[in-house]
């Protein structure tokens, strides 16, 4: 299942990115579809941000604009082909995700693309942080007294000189649009400078995708996924080789987690736990070269191999002594266990540099029998549930191995008991 991919960017010549994007331009590949939703043109806010801005001079946000991937099977990829109905369709996703993502009552002009490979279908969204106020309640300005100008000059001249342009109580119009008495617009929206917006954005891009068939994950930092880089156009060719194998890595890691979580939802906890700990290592692996390095990669890399093989053996515990399936089974329990034991084999914690996990791998795929995890298992339990009980769960690692220590002798008599039972 892909992740949504949104951008959000300012806008400060909306009059030039209208242009843009609906072609006016004659540099788009194809524009399979535009719409404009406005009650005033985009040179109408370029003027009304110039006479309210604060600072003399400074460059204004005339409005905002919403990059939205759509499916490719929405258009032909063929220049020209897309059918009426294909465009109908694209017309309500489109309608549907202004609406969403937008709001009521503001101005917005949207152009589906393809780009020049015909590889990525997608939407630019413009929209002004602006609402209209409802015209209804607004009272149009009238003239006060004719009006009466030099025809050559222009300039305004007494009456009966000149020509008459305006009569007393005609409505004022600037560049054919209606002049207030009051404001025609609000104050701008701060909503859409906050981040909580950017994740409004996706869940409302993933609600109204979901309605028309297509299903995308939002990946935030309240998920325990990690996310993939962007290919950006005119990006180095090392920084495309490097995001793309961190990008396949990352979505192997996502596709094994995502499977674990769906068999055992309450271990979704614990594997955002686990994503904070890797992110750290790969920020600091990325730190000194800043950019993607092959440590980050293998960092990715070994713990999806490390959590396929963990798997891999839980299901071939199972299949072997079916009757302890429910007290062998890779709970919530065991797996928050096994990261804090295991992090250190995973992750260096003095450089921060990703160890090989073969010989983790192998310890728990081939040198162990699975009796011997079968009694392993047991006594890592029994340790942590009386760890649990008279003591509380060790808050590090350290506290972990000494508290297994410490209840090692009682253990060990218990050990042989399960064996007999066996």
């Amino acid at each position: 299942m892909p992740n949504v991919f949104a951008r959000t960017t300012k806008i400060n010549n909306a009059v030039g990115r209208s242009a843009y994007i609906s072609d006016q331009t004659h540099k788009q590949e194809e524009v399979v579809l535009h719409k404009a939703a406005m009650v005033y043109d985009w040179k109408f806010y370029h003027e009304y941000e110039l006479t309210h801005q604060k600072n003399a001079g400074q460059t204004q946000n005339e409005a905002r604009e919403v990059l939205l991937p759509l499916p490719n099977e929405l258009a032909s990829q063929y220049k020209g082909k897309t059918t009426a109905e294909q465009k109908e369709k694209i017309e309500k996703i489109c309608d549907d995700l202004a609406k969403e993502i937008v709001g009521e009552n503001h101005d917005y002009e949207y152009a589906v693309h393809w780009n020049k490979a015909r590889t990525n279908l997608h939407c630019h969204l413009m929209f002004s942080e602006r609402e209209v106020v409802d015209l209804s309640s607004l009272e149009q300005k009238t003239y006060a007294k004719d009006i009466w100008q030099d025809p050559v000059t222009h300039k305004l001249t007494k009456k009966g000189v000149g020509v008459l342009v305006h009569r007393k109580g005609e409505l004022m119009y600037k560049d054919g649009q209606p002049v207030y008495k009051t404001e025609p617009l609000s104050a701008k929206d701060t909503r859409y400078k906050e981040k909580s917006f950017m994740v409004q954005r996706d869940l409302a891009y993933q609600k109204i995708m979901s309605d028309y068939g297509y299903d995308f994950d939002v990946n935030d930092n309240q998920t325990p996924y990690l996310s993939q880089k962007k290919l950006y156009k005119g990006a180095s060719a090392n920084y495309i080789t490097a995001a793309k194998e961190w990008n396949a890595e990352v979505k192997r890691y996502n596709e094994i987690v995502k499977e674990y979580i769906r068999a055992l939802p309450e271990s979704e906890e614990e594997y955002m736990s686990i994503k904070r700990d890797v992110l750290d290592n790969v920020r600091e692996a990325n730190r000194s070269e800043k950019k993607i390095t092959r440590e980050a990669v293998d960092l990715v890399k070994n713990m999806a191999d490390c959590i396929q093989s963990k798997i891999e053996n839980s299901e071939s515990l199972e299949n072997s002594a079916p009757t302890y399936k429910t007290e062998y089974n890779w709970d919530q329990e065991d797996l928050a266990g096994w990261w804090q034991e295991s992090r250190e084999d995973l992750m260096d914690g003095n450089t921060t540099k990703v160890r090989s996990v073969a010989d983790f791998a192998a310890k728990y795929k081939n040198d162990e029998s699975n009796e011997q995890r079968l009694a392993g298992k047991r006594v890592r339990r029994a340790a942590r549930r009386t760890v649990d009980q008279e003591i509380g769960r060790p808050k590090t690692v350290d506290d972990f191995v000494a508290a297994l220590r410490e209840f090692d002798t009682a253990i060990d008599a218990d050990r042989d008991d399960w064996e007999e039972e066996r």
